[in-house]
C-alpha cells in the first residue's frame, strides 16, 4: 500500500518535502506465493481452524497473490487437473469458486503490478538463505497441499519477491538513492527486530 500511496495520492513536491526516504523491510511489492496457500487449503498456523472460505474473503489478497510481471510463467500450484502460473491466476481464483475475490483481483490487482518507482531515497531490505515455498501440489483443492516445494527466501517470501524492487535502481530518478541489502539467516518475521537491521537503520536515519 505504501507503494500505492507513494506513486498516486502524493506529488513529487510533497515527497520531496516531507520524507527522508523509505526504509523497506521485506516489501511485499510482487505478492507471495505461501497466500495461494491460504485461499486453496486455509491453512495458516496463527488461525488453525480457519477455512479457505474465510481467507477468500479478505479483499486485501487481491493485490498479495504472486504479481504476473515479476512472477511470469513459471508454474506456481500443482493442480488436480492443470497447473497454474500467477498469470493463471483468475483461471484458479475461478475453479476455486472464489467469486468475490476474483472481481477483486481483476480490479485491484493491476494497480502497482508495474512496480512504479518511489522516487524517493530506497532501502530494501530483506531475509536471505532460508527454505521457502515457491509452490504448492495439491490431489485436491479441498485438502492441504501434499507438498510444498522450496526455494531461497526469507522462510515467508521468496527471492522473487524480495529483489522485485530491484527495477528501481534503473526506473527510478538517479537524484535519490537506492540500496539493496540482505541479511543471510534472517526469518521473514524477524526482521523489524534484528540488531543488525536495526543498526543499519540507526545509521541511515542519523547520518541525514
Amino acid at each position: 500500500m505504501i507503494l500505492y500511496f507513494l506513486s498516486t495520492y502524493v506529488d513529487q513536491n510533497w515527497k520531496d518535502t516531507y520524507l527522508q526516504g523509505l526504509i523497506s523491510l521485506s516489501g511485499n511489492y510482487a505478492g507471495e506465493v505461501d497466500n495461494y496457500e491460504q485461499i486453496i487449503s486455509g491453512v495458516v498456523p496463527f488461525f488453525p481452524n480457519a477455512s479457505s472460505k474465510l481467507f477468500q474473503s479478505f479483499d486485501f489478497f487481491a493485490w498479495l497473490l504472486p504479481n504476473p510481471k515479476v512472477y511470469g510463467s513459471r508454474d506456481l500450484i500443482f493442480g488436480p487437473s492443470r497447473n497454474y502460473s500467477a498469470m493463471d491466476t483468475p483461471s484458479l481464483l475461478k475453479d476455486l469458486g472464489a467469486e468475490g475475490l476474483a472481481y477483486l483481483y481483476s480490479n485491484y490487482s493491476t494497480l502497482t503490478q508495474d512496480l512504479p518507482p518511489p522516487n524517493v531515497d530506497v532501502h530494501c531490505f530483506y531475509g536471505e538463505n532460508i527454505s521457502t515455498p515457491i509452490g504448492y501440489s495439491y490431489s485436491n483443492f479441498d485438502k492441504p497441499a501434499t507438498n510444498t516445494h522450496k526455494g531461497p527466501g526469507d522462510g515467508e517470501q521468496d527471492d522473487t519477491t524480495n529483489h522485485s524492487c530491484e527495477i528501481w535502481a534503473k526506473t527510478q530518478d538517479p537524484k535519490y538513492k537506492f540500496e539493496m541489502k540482505a541479511f543471510p539467516g534472517v526469518k521473514h518475521i524477524d526482521l523489524p527486530g534484528n540488531s543488525d537491521v536495526l543498526q543499519t537503520i540507526i545509521g541511515i536515519v542519523t547520518s541525514q
